[in-house]
């Protein structure tokens, strides 16, 4: 139902813009984006869980649930490390601390492609933000080695592909091994 209308909004915008332009649309959360068969259709980790939950501040809504507690108090226990679900403080920067096969890539990669949805559906995020529209924004993976973004990189193109949101703003022209145009 909303693919369908959506699509309705972009062949009106084609005819009148070489980039494609939608109407602003309702934005769902990171969490049920990332979690719902309809959008990325996760299947995320107690910790995965705990860092969607705290960075976008989602706790009000999905309350930690037994696993996520668990997690919870043994971050406090063995590192003295205390998630403050009760805070909707934004938070501005988000580093995570993780061992090998953490699932660090899935979920910054998840970030990004949640973030692009975001923009899509603003409509005309340059406006919002108060960009000139000839201005492209950019959402960048920054890594210590070109591999570890790379991977990202991929981790994030691969969601973009396997998603029927993204199908119509994908730009097959300016899509490469170190880029995707949208």
């Amino acid at each position: 139902q909303n693919n369908l209308s959506m699509q309705a909004r972009l062949a009106s915008h084609r005819e009148n813009s070489s980039r494609v332009r939608v109407e602003p649309m309702p934005i769902i959360d990171a969490f049920e984006f990332m979690t719902s068969p309809s959008y990325m259709n996760e299947a995320l980790f107690p910790f995965q869980r705990v860092v969607i939950k705290t960075f976008y501040r989602l706790w009000p809504k999905y309350p930690p649930d037994p696993e996520e507690e668990a997690f919870l108090n043994l971050e406090q226990k063995k590192w003295d490390i205390t998630i403050d679900v009760d805070s909707s403080v934004p938070i501005q920067n988000l580093i995570i601390v993780a061992g090998r096969r953490a699932g660090k890539t899935e979920i910054i990669s998840g970030i990004a492609v949640y973030s692009l949805y975001r923009l899509i559906c603003l409509g005309n995020p340059q406006s919002h933000y108060g960009m000139s529209d000839r201005h492209p924004i950019h959402i960048m993976h920054v890594a210590c080695k070109a591999e570890q973004a790379g991977n990202i990189f991929e981790g994030t193109k691969d969601k973009i592909f396997r998603m029927p949101f993204f199908k119509d703003f994908i730009d097959h022209e300016r899509n490469n091994s170190s880029g995707l145009g949208l």
